[in-house]
């Protein structure tokens, strides 16, 4: 995963439509981060177009679309260039293990094959490969602004796959319907890492605490390699997070994350609230089937006069600009008009109603595209 700081720009001296217009003609994909006192905000582009902006707050995150965004008068604007992951992590938000399992690595490792169009890639090959070389990495399935899916390989074999909170068959066929129109990237990883992975799908919280002056973090990490436990040491701050794994007592994996991705773990200031995780780890994961497709045509899609009629609705609603939110929203899912798959129809429908602003009218408008 690519995150390069490019430029550093003083706002009293930018046009920052000027900017905009340049970053277009270039299809920049990454995003442009300004400072202020109480916030840090990230614009995101994606080949040029601005797609998302996100407010780093001590409320949290706030996510809203760009039309409504405007440059501060005075302050920096750091320009970072990245690749399509480092985009898709960001719209998920700070990786958490605990919420997102084994997910919250991606774009974490050596990449060994960047992002490519699913339908370019031969997956039997790719496996067969895989298995004659000991592989041991990951295979990140992936739109141009959201994640599907994640697929282990441990020497050679695939040992997981986890999309949405599911994990084997039922990951594969949470991801089908999106795989035609989707991209894959490929990560190498430490074998030693895979099992402790692995372990944080579906973990419980063991302890969760705010630091005291007399146990800082460090003395936490020391205390769990005399414990002889595998466990998950979670830290969080305002603008990062860390994890740190260990197996019976020795620390294995740490992990710095930001907004944009995971990276080997780098000093940090005292996090401000601290997780713990049980694991139970399996020094040694099975290898188990996987059966991707590309075809939708067994899942079933959705007749194109109740996509006309959702696409007028929402049309309705949001007035010139809902044909660009549309093409946006589809493409997010890596779907086409006429192949949006029956089974995430409803998934779609919420996306749509996202782009509403007054409350009352998305609650209508999703009563009435929902009788559909």
């Amino acid at each position: 995963m690519r995150k390069n700081l490019r430029e550093r720009l003083n706002l009293e001296f930018v046009d920052p439509k000027n900017l905009i217009d340049t970053f277009q003609k270039e299809r920049f994909t990454g995003f442009l981060k300004t400072v202020e006192w109480d916030k840090n905000s990230y614009l995101l582009l994606l080949e040029g177009q601005p797609v998302k902006v996100i407010e780093e707050t001590k409320e949290g995150l706030k996510y809203s679309d760009p039309s409504s965004f405007s440059f501060p008068e005075k302050g920096t604007l750091e320009v970072y260039e990245t690749d399509d992951v480092a985009l898709v992590r960001a719209m998920k938000g700070f990786p958490n293990p605990h919420e997102e399992g084994p997910m919250f690595v991606m774009g974490f490792g050596e990449e060994f094959q960047g992002s490519t169009p699913f339908k370019a890639m031969d997956m039997d090959k790719f496996l067969l490969m895989a298995e004659r070389s000991f592989f041991n990495g990951y295979l990140l399935f992936h739109t141009k602004l959201r994640a599907l899916g994640i697929m282990f390989l441990y020497n050679g074999k695939p040992v997981g796959v986890f999309s949405d909170n599911r994990s084997g068959e039922r990951a594969i066929n949470n991801m089908r319907s999106s795989l035609p129109n989707s991209f894959v990237t490929v990560y190498l990883l430490d074998p030693a890492y895979i099992p402790l992975i692995l372990a944080t799908y579906r973990i419980d919280k063991f302890k969760e605490f705010s630091l005291e002056k007399e146990e800082d973090f460090d003395k936490l990490r020391s205390k769990l390699k005399t414990s002889r436990e595998s466990m998950l040491l979670y830290g969080e701050t305002l603008t990062q997070r860390c994890s740190h794994l260990f197996y019976r007592g020795t620390e294995v994996l740490s992990l710095t994350h930001d907004l944009f991705g995971s990276y080997p773990h780098e000093e940090q200031r005292e996090p401000d609230k601290v997780s713990m995780y049980r694991l139970f780890v399996d020094p040694r994961p099975q290898p188990i089937s996987v059966r991707l497709t590309t075809s939708v045509e067994d899942i079933g899609t959705v007749p194109s006069d109740r996509v006309s009629a959702v696409k007028d609705a929402f049309l309705e609603e949001i007035g010139p600009i809902g044909k660009i939110l549309w093409n946006k929203i589809l493409g997010e899912f890596g779907w086409q008009e006429d192949k949006i798959p029956v089974d995430r129809f409803d998934e779609l429908l919420i996306r749509l109603s996202e782009e509403i602003p007054e409350e009352s009218h998305r609650r209508e408008f999703l009563r009435r595209v929902r009788r559909l």
